[in-house]
């Protein structure tokens, strides 16, 4: 609890301006100047080890669904 109230605590003081809102059209809609992003790095951390995350996954969500039929057939 002491945490959350510190943490809270620092954010407040800290004196961090908060940004403004976006321009409008006339219509109201928020408009921007800037250029497309850059395409995405494809060696990017997500990309990596993929396989086996999914592997990991499917394995660990076989191990629950084991788990919970055998539950269900042992109880009485």
């Amino acid at each position: 609890m002491f945490f959350l109230t510190a943490i809270t605590g620092f954010n407040v003081f800290a004196g961090v301006e908060t940004p403004s809102p976006p321009a409008t059209d006339a219509h109201g809609v928020a408009t921007t100047n800037s250029v497309d992003p850059a395409p995405p790095d494809p060696n990017a951390p997500i990309d990596q080890n993929l396989e086996i995350l999914l592997l990991g996954g499917l394995i660990l969500g076989g191990v629950f669904i084991y788990k919970d039929k055998i539950k269900k057939k042992l109880q009485f």
